[in-house]
């Protein structure tokens, strides 16, 4: 595996929307979405991050099916 670097940044940020939540959960709405997207910034756990896994648990414990 080969990495290239990048020009030195002073920051970077990963941008998710309510529709990435819809993919990994298709069974929310988009306000089902939206709601879970605010959850996961608020619960924001910086050593685990923001990832499938934290979205679709996320939505399991505000929307049980």
């Amino acid at each position: 595996m080969t990495i290239e670097f990048a020009p030195k940044k002073e920051s970077i940020s990963i941008e998710w929307d309510y529709i990435d939540v819809m993919d990994a959960c298709v069974r929310l709405t988009g306000d089902q979405a939206k709601i879970v997207l605010g959850a996961v910034e608020k619960q924001h756990d910086a050593n685990v991050g923001i990832n499938w896994e934290v979205i679709q648990y996320t939505a399991n414990e505000l929307f049980p099916e």
